[in-house]
Order: structure tokens, then C-alpha cells, then sequence
């Protein structure tokens, strides 16, 4: 690996792609990625990185040629990959294949940076973008107009607001379908479909993957969709629930199974610094309040890191049932073995053990109890 340290970002445009290699002499593998990178620090480095079902690693550091950065090598078959540093928060997410490539960007403007050379890429930028413009049918209510409300406002739009970005993410779901589907030999299709897997139906998404090429199912992203695939699975309404063991509060381990015990139990995946997630909270301890008695309660994973903030948001919210968690964030251990992405999620499982519902929040978790345990 090479490091860099930029002395002076002053070459032009016309030298930087003046003084290419000459593609004759690259070995059929090879990939040489030149940037052209305006307003970027002389002290910091430029990586790349990519995903692994264990999170994020460094692959390469660039280095500084005459001709600017540029990070080359081998690689067997094309792969998404992240163009990180400590100069700047976020990635420049680029699909890199044989051949060379060029990158045009900004500091200021990271997510207007232009990918040359990859036709791989061009296929994830192009439906990328289409995505993106399905968002703003609900964005551009929710930031020019809904934010800018009264509390008292909010709640008399909440129902377009709720309209439109179901809207976006159904038109978003048929697009994917039909898109994804009908290209399924674009190397960039199995990163697509595992980070829009929540949007789409779960029969699409195994359809998707079982038209995999064979080469496309030897790359990263495609294994991460393979086990993504299986703990939706495992996870989905009708399975047993997977049994854990956590700490509380206390420092004192905890197993799920033993909690639960012929209980109906909502397992709340959530944060101290969720804000969704304590929005949501009241409505958790308004059921809790009204079905308690009847066989229903809580138990808490947090993907918090702070064990203060965490015991503070406890009793703040007034979430007087069982708490766990590893103070791991993210990399939280029972988030993982169910597939929690994103938070608020739960999982509710009835007295038997058996997952019945799944990402209940507002009205639907009220709804389900009632339908369980009858009005009160």
C-alpha cells in the first residue's frame, strides 16, 4: 500500500489526463483510478474502502503522482468500493472494474462527483439518481414545507405527510422491480437490491438474487445479500424467535428466553440518541401501560455506546421494562442475528416463542394487541 501527501493541489485538468498510461501495457486485471480532486487538503490521505458482512475495511491509500492521486491494482471482477478520508465526512461510493478510471470531484459538493471509465458504475449512478428523485416527492414537502410548522400544524398534515412518503417508497418498489430484474447481469445489481431490500417485497428480492450470474454471486455484495436474504428468513412472521443473552443496566446478563416465558414480548431495537425512536417511546409505554396486565410486555435492545445516556433516556421515557445491550452501536450483537438496520424496529412473538409481528409502531402496535388481547 502507498501513502500520500499532497504538497500542492495545482495541476490542471490538461496535464492530469495528459499523462496516461498507455492501456497496452496494463495487465488484463489491472485498474488504475485517477482523480482530479478540487479543494482537497495537503495533510490528509485519500482511501478506499469496502463493505464486508463485518463492516467497513480499508483496501488501498492513494498516492500522488505526477498526474495526481491515483490508486491502482488488480482486481478479478468489478466491485463497489468507497473513497473515504479523515478531510472529509461521508464517501464518494465508486464501481470499479478493469480498465482505467477517472473521478472528478469536489470537497464541498462529494455527492455531484463524476465517475469516468466504469460501466459498471454507470449503471448503479444512473438508477441511483432515478431514486433519488422518487425521495423528493416526499423531501421536498417534508423540508420546505413540514418542518418549517407548528407542532400543532404538523399534526393536522401528518397524514399527507405520511401519503406522500408512502407514495415515494411504493413508485421507488416498482421501479426496483422491474429495473433490477431486467438487468440482472449489471454487476451493480446485488448492491442495489441489499440496500434497497427494505423497500422491496421479499419474494422480488429472492427472485432477484436466484438470476444471478455465477460470476456476479462470487462478488462481496452478493454474499451479503445471500445472508441477508437468510435472516430475513429466519426472522420473518411465523419463525421461532433466536434466543440471546445481553447484559441490563447492572451488567447482569439476561436471556431473552427466560424473559419471555409465556409472554407476548415486543422486542424494541432503539437508541438514546434515536430521535424516531423516542418519538415512538410514549406510544410503546401507552400499550405497555394497557396490556401489561394481560400477559404483554417489553424488552429493550439499545444500540446505544454511552451507558449514561442510555440509563438517563431509560428513565426519562419512563421505560419501566427489562433493558439489554452490549454498548456496541451498531455492531450491537442481537441486531445483527435479527438483521436491525435501522432503527426503531421490533419484533413482537406470542407466548410460544413464535414471531407474529414485525416493525409495529403508531397505531399498528395498538392495533395488533387489540386484536390479541381485546379491548380493555
Amino acid at each position: 500500500m502507498k501513502i500520500f501527501k499532497l504538497p500542492l493541489l495545482a495541476f490542471t485538468m490538461a496535464l492530469f489526463f495528459g499523462a496516461c498510461s498507455n492501456k497496452d501495457d496494463k495487465r488484463p486485471n489491472e485498474y488504475t483510478i485517477q482523480i482530479a480532486f478540487q479543494g482537497f487538503p495537503s495533510n490528509s490521505d485519500l482511501f478506499l474502502q469496502e463493505r464486508t458482512e463485518s463492516g467497513y475495511s480499508i483496501v488501498d491509500t492513494a498516492e500522488i503522482t505526477p498526474n495526481g492521486f491515483v490508486f491502482q491494482g488488480e482486481i478479478v471482477r468489478p466491485k463497489l468500493v468507497y473513497m473515504t478520508s479523515p478531510a472529509y465526512r461521508g464517501a464518494i461510493p465508486v464501481f470499479i472494474q478493469a480498465g482505467k478510471i477517472e473521478i472528478f470531484a469536489h470537497i464541498d459538493s462529494l455527492a455531484n462527483a463524476k465517475v469516468v471509465g466504469s460501466p459498471a458504475h454507470d449503471y448503479f449512478d444512473q438508477t441511483n439518481k432515478k431514486l433519488t428523485e422518487y425521495d423528493k416527492i416526499w423531501q421536498s414537502f417534508y423540508y420546505e414545507t413540514y418542518s418549517a410548522m407548528s407542532k400543532e400544524e404538523q399534526v393536522l398534515n401528518q397524514e399527507r405527510m405520511d401519503m406522500l412518503y408512502d407514495s415515494a417508497q411504493n413508485i421507488k418498489a416498482r421501479f426496483l422491480e422491474v429495473d433490477l430484474l431486467a438487468n440482472v447481469n449489471q454487476p451493480a445489481v446485488a448492491v442495489l437490491t441489499l440496500n434497497n431490500i427494505d423497500e422491496l417485497n421479499f419474494e422480488i428480492v429472492q427472485s432477484i438474487f436466484n438470476k444471478l450470474p455465477a460470476e456476479s454471486l462470487e462478488m462481496e455484495d452478493a454474499k451479503n445479500l445471500d445472508s441477508r436474504i437468510q435472516i430475513i428468513r429466519k426472522t420473518s412472521i411465523g419463525q421461532p424467535f433466536i434466543d440471546f443473552t445481553m447484559n441490563d443496566v447492572n451488567g447482569n446478563p439476561i436471556v431473552l428466553s427466560e424473559y419471555a416465558k409465556s409472554k407476548y414480548v415486543l422486542i424494541d431495537f432503539w437508541a438514546s440518541w434515536c430521535a424516531p425512536c423516542r418519538k415512538e417511546n410514549p406510544n410503546v409505554v401507552a400499550n405497555f401501560k394497557k396490556y401489561n396486565a394481560k400477559g404483554f410486555t417489553v424488552f429493550g435492545v439499545s444500540f446505544d455506546k454511552n451507558n449514561e445516556s442510555w440509563v438517563k433516556a431509560i428513565s426519562d421515557d419512563g421505560l419501566v421494562w427489562g433493558h439489554v445491550s452490549d454498548l456496541e452501536g451498531w455492531k450491537n450483537a442481537a441486531g445483527k442475528l435479527y438483521g436491525i438496520q435501522s432503527i426503531p424496529q421490533n419484533i413482537l412473538i406470542d407466548s410460544t416463542g413464535v414471531i407474529i409481528g414485525k416493525n409495529l409502531r403508531g397505531e399498528a402496535l395498538g392495533e395488533k394487541l387489540e386484536a390479541l388481547f381485546g379491548k380493555k
